[in-house]
C-alpha cells in the first residue's frame, strides 16, 4: 500500500495527534489495511514502526528492508518542488 500525500505528491503523509488528548487520527485506507484496535509499536529515538496485527518480526524485517531502500532512492532522487507560481 502506498498512500500519496496530495500536497507533496511524495508517497508520505502525516499522522495527526491532539496536543491534549493524545488522541491520533488514521486515514479511512490506513485502518482498512488492518490498522486498528491495538497495534503494537517499536520505537527509537527517530522514527516509530507501527506493527501491523498478526506480523511476524521477520515480516517487520522484510519491511524495514523495503523503507531502507526507498529511503535511498528518496536521498538520491530527491522530489521535485512544484513552483506553481507564472514564470
Amino acid at each position: 500500500m502506498v498512500m500519496e500525500n496530495k500536497t507533496t505528491g511524495h508517497a508520505l503523509d502525516k499522522i495527526k495527534i491532539h496536543q491534549k488528548t493524545g488522541l491520533a487520527y488514521f486515514p479511512e485506507q490506513i485502518r482498512k489495511e488492518g490498522y486498528h484496535h491495538e497495534v503494537e509499536f517499536l520505537p527509537n529515538a527517530i522514527t516509530l514502526t507501527l506493527i501491523k496485527p498478526g506480523s511476524s518480526m521477520e515480516d517487520v524485517k522484510r519491511s524495514l528492508q523495503n523503507v531502507l531502500r526507498d529511503i535511498d532512492l528518496r536521498i538520491k532522487y530527491p522530489p521535485e518542488v512544484k513552483n506553481d507560481s507564472p514564470a
